[in-house]
């Protein structure tokens, strides 16, 4: 047993030492959005790991305005839902090139059609992971920048997903150029090997605001996080116009907030995966870009990337 543990040791620190030496580039910036910091010059910094060092920091939004043509890939619908929606509302504003969301229900003959259709101007094409490879049936790769969104989930999907990470992983350096970003950084010793010769940029914001964590104790999350929505619901003081937002990622526990809280459309907003063949009966499975009511729950395919405008929103984890 102990020349077991002595080998496992032994490779731990062999892997460690492929990453000690990667390259790291860090800016220091004041600037509040990443289209405003002058050392990016208008672009996704390239082929490169990109380590944004905040969220909400406009990210996917420079990969939708930079001068070229961009291939982003994301790993949930709910995100292509949420920035095409975006992208319609402020068209006439700040997008000025044409964007294609594709899913599931996309065929390669529509994606032809777009770049067919676009040909005289830079194009974005907003794809999930599975989808990679049917837009590399249409698009010349060389012509394209891919800048790879929340990155750090291809670790963390990688067991579970593994068609379509290992496609991002096979396919990436046939483009022109590629970003790999994300705002949860990886410490380098579980860097994927894939990608482990790839150096880093990192964006450190100095006027970056600290988030306050309340944390309270709990026998049971459900009969503490439905007091907490109860009060909501019966508008107690502290809460007057305050909408909740609760993270909790279980459809059981969504199953079960409707039926005790007395949920429905009227006053609550549910969103998770439609992949999964899961329900949540008794309300109807929204989109991030529909009204917020009162009562928001969200599991992970919301987690990451999509956006939630709620100026009066208090978070539940």
């Amino acid at each position: 047993m102990q020349d077991k543990h002595r080998y496992l040791h032994f490779l731990i620190e062999i892997h460690r030492k492929k990453f000690k030496n990667m390259k790291k580039t860090v800016i220091q910036t004041t600037e509040i959005y990443l289209s405003d910091v002058k050392e990016l010059k208008g672009f996704l910094p390239n082929n490169c790991i990109f380590s944004k060092g905040a969220t909400g920091a406009g990210g996917t939004t420079l990969g939708l305005l930079e001068d070229r043509n961009t291939l982003i890939v994301v790993p949930y619908t709910s995100m292509i839902n949420n920035k095409m929606v975006q992208i319609h509302k402020n068209s006439d504003k700040m997008y000025k090139y044409p964007t294609l969301g594709v899913k599931g229900d996309i065929e390669a003959s529509d994606i032809e059609s777009f770049v067919n259709n676009n040909s005289d101007t830079n194009k974005k094409i907003v794809s999930t992971y599975d989808s990679l490879t049917k837009v590399l049936e249409v698009i010349n790769p060389e012509e394209w920048h891919i800048l790879v969104d929340e990155y750090h989930l291809l670790l963390k999907a990688y067991s579970f997903r593994y068609t379509a990470i290992s496609s991002v992983l096979k396919n990436y350096k046939k483009f022109k150029s590629f970003t790999f970003m994300s705002a949860t950084p990886i410490d380098e010793d579980f860097v994927l090997d894939e990608l482990r010769k790839v150096p880093v940029f990192e964006i450190n914001w100095l006027n970056s605001r600290e988030v306050v964590i309340e944390g309270f104790q709990c026998k049971s999350v459900e009969a503490s996080a439905a007091n907490v929505i109860i009060n909501y619901l019966d508008g107690e003081p502290n809460t007057i116009g305050k909408n909740l937002h609760v993270f909790c990622n279980s459809t059981r526990f969504m199953n079960k907030m409707v039926t005790v809280c007395g949920l429905n459309d009227d006053n609550s907003r549910v969103i998770y995966s439609k992949a999964t063949g899961a329900k949540v009966t008794g309300v109807t499975n929204k989109e991030t870009t529909d009204p917020v009511r009162k009562i928001n729950m969200y599991t992970s395919c919301v987690f990451e990337g999509t956006d939630i405008y709620d100026k009066d929103g208090v978070t539940l984890i």
